[in-house]
C-alpha cells in the first residue's frame, strides 16, 4: 500500500488548502440561511395604498363607496382644489384620487358612466383600485337587483369584506426554500475548488519523471499501483463528500432529515461528486506544473460557479444562457437541487427531470476519465 500511502501523505500536507475552501463554503452557507427571511406560509397581506376620494355627490352610495374603499386602503382628504390635488400626487401624498360625480347612483350604478381615477404615473396598483370600485357597484347593483333598498344593499356589501375564509394552497410547493437547499446549491463549488486543487496537485506530483521513475522501480505492478491511486482518490473524495453532508445537517439543525426529498438530495450531491471527481482528474492530467494548479482550481470552481447557477440562480439567467451551458453536468445538478427546495411533492416529470439530470452527470463523469485515461497513455508513450 505504499502508493496508496504517499497519496495520503501528500493530501494531509495539502489540508490546510482544503480547510480554506470549506472555511468559505460554511460562510457563504451561514450567511445566505441567516439573512434568508422567514414566512409564514399561511399569512396573506391585502395590498393597501393612500386613496383621495373626492364626493361631488354626498349622497348615501357615494358615502357607502368611500367607507368600503377605506376598509382596505389609507384614506387621505384634500380639498377639492386642482393644484392641491395635483401636488399631494406629485408628492406621494396620496396615490389615488377617486372623483365621485353628481347623481352617482344614476350615471354609475344605473348607467354606462365611468368614475374618473387619477393616479401616479407608472403606478402598478392602478387596476386593483379600480376593481375594488367595480366590485363595490357590481354586489351593490346584485343586491339591489334581488329587492334590497339602497341603504341595506351598501351594507350587506361592506358585510362582505369582513368574510376572511380559511384557505390553504395544496400544491406540493415550498413557501420558502429551505436553508439547506442553499449549501447544497453551493456544494459544487466545494467539490470543484477542493478536488481540483488537492487532486489536482497529487497527480501533478506523481507523474513527474523522478517520482514515476521510483514508483516503477517498486516491487508493485502497474494494476497494483492503478488500483491503490483510484482507492486513494475515491477515499479522499468520499471524505469530502461524508464531511459536506455532515455540515449541511449541523447548519440547518437536523431539520433535512424530515425532507421527503432527502435521498434526492443525497444522490444528486454523489453524482455532483463523481462529475467534480472526474472534473479534477483530467484537470491533474492536463496541467503540468503544480505550481499553476491552484489557479486553474480556481478558475474552473468559479467559472462554472458562476455559469451553472450556483452564486447566479437559475431563474435569474436568460433563455439563451441556459440553453448553451445545458451541456454543463452542474446546471443539472443545479436545476434538480431547485426542483428538490420548491417542492416537497414532486410530480412523476419533475423525478424524470430529476434523473435524467443523474444520467447526465454519470455520463460526463465516465466520459471525463476516459478522456484523462486516454491523455494519460499518450503522455506516457511520448515520455517512453
Amino acid at each position: 500500500m505504499k502508493v496508496f500511502n504517499g497519496y495520503l501523505l501528500i493530501m494531509k500536507r495539502k489540508m490546510g488548502l482544503v480547510l480554506l475552501y470549506f472555511g468559505i463554503f460554511v460562510g457563504i452557507t451561514f450567511m445566505i440561511q441567516s439573512s434568508t427571511p422567514k414566512t409564514d406560509s399561511k399569512s396573506f397581506l391585502k395590498s393597501s395604498v393612500k386613496i383621495t376620494v373626492i364626493d361631488q355627490d354626498g349622497n348615501e352610495l357615494a358615502k357607502g363607496l368611500t367607507d368600503y374603499l377605506g376598509k382596505n386602503n389609507e384614506l387621505v382628504t384634500f380639498d377639492d382644489d386642482k393644484d392641491v390635488l395635483r401636488d399631494a400626487l406629485y408628492y406621494r401624498k396620496t396615490s389615488f384620487i377617486i372623483y365621485i360625480p353628481a347623481d352617482f347612483e344614476n350615471k354609475c350604478l344605473n348607467g354606462n358612466e365611468e368614475i374618473g381615477i387619477t393616479s401616479v404615473p407608472g403606478s402598478y396598483t392602478e387596476s386593483l383600485i379600480s376593481y375594488q370600485v367595480d366590485s363595490f357597484l357590481n354586489q351593490v347593483q346584485t343586491f339591489k337587483s334581488c329587492g334590497y333598498n339602497t341603504s341595506d344593499a351598501i351594507t350587506k356589501t361592506i358585510a362582505l369584506q369582513e368574510i376572511h375564509p380559511d384557505v390553504s394552497i395544496q400544491d406540493g410547493s415550498n413557501s420558502e426554500i429551505p436553508g439547506y437547499t442553499y449549501a447544497f446549491r453551493y456544494m459544487p463549488y466545494l467539490f470543484l475548488a477542493t478536488l481540483c486543487c488537492a487532486i489536482g496537485m497529487l497527480l501533478v506530483i506523481f507523474r513527474k519523471e523522478n517520482v514515476k521513475e521510483r514508483i516503477a522501480c517498486a516491487p508493485v505492478s502497474s494494476a497494483r499501483r492503478t488500483l491503490e491511486m483510484i482507492m486513494a482518490l475515491g477515499i479522499i473524495s468520499l471524505c469530502l463528500w461524508a464531511v459536506s453532508l455532515v455540515i449541511t445537517l449541523l447548519e440547518c439543525k437536523g431539520t433535512i432529515l424530515s425532507d421527503p426529498n432527502l435521498i434526492y438530495y443525497i444522490a444528486n450531491s454523489f453524482f455532483l461528486l463523481l462529475t467534480c471527481l472526474s472534473i479534477a482528474v483530467i484537470t491533474g492530467t492536463l496541467v503540468k506544473e503544480a505550481s499553476i494548479i491552484t489557479n486553474v482550481a480556481t478558475t474552473v470552481s468559479l467559472g462554472l460557479s458562476f455559469l451553472c447557477g450556483s452564486f447566479v440562480p437559475l431563474g435569474m439567467m436568460g433563455a439563451g444562457v441556459k440553453k448553451v451551458v445545458q451541456v454543463l453536468p452542474v446546471y443539472w445538478f443545479e436545476n434538480s437541487n431547485d426542483l428538490l427546495g420548491n417542492y416537497q411533492v414532486l410530480t412523476s416529470s419533475m423525478k424524470n427531470t430529476i434523473y435524467l439530470g443523474f444520467i447526465i452527470q454519470a455520463v460526463f463523469a465516465f466520459a471525463c476519465i476516459c478522456i484523462a485515461m486516454f491523455i494519460n497513455k499518450l503522455q506516457d508513450e511520448k515520455s517512453g
